[in-house]
């Protein structure tokens, strides 16, 4: 595991990839909070029901990481690279919690 997450750090194509998946994701949750399908009443409710989801898999990924705080004592890099993992995985959860919300609700 240790070499593992010393590798993914250095391979620009993960890093890439996280930042531009977090990117549009976060895009598509501005977008769509402030478009006139999120300011009605039905989009307040998926919006916030998004929001508590992505609330709770915040709490959940705290847990993990600090359940596990042998992961960020290997190198700084890996780290950083474990928080920006994080803050994409929550940020996806959001766009994906937006889109299935609105289409089954």
């Amino acid at each position: 595991m240790k070499e593992f997450l010393e590798t993914l750090p250095v391979n620009h194509w993960v890093v890439l990839t996280m930042l531009i998946v977090g990117a549009l994701a976060f895009i598509y949750s501005v977008y769509y909070f402030f478009s006139k399908e999120g300011r009605d009443e039905r989009g307040r409710s998926v919006f916030a029901k998004a929001s508590m989801l992505t609330f709770v898999s915040t709490i959940i990924i705290f847990s993990v990481y600090s359940a596990y705080p042998e992961l960020f004592v290997i190198s700084m890099r890996a780290s950083s690279f474990l928080i920006v993992l994080g803050l994409a995985i929550v940020t996806t959860i959001q766009f994906i919690g937006i889109v299935l919300f609105n289409k089954f609700l």
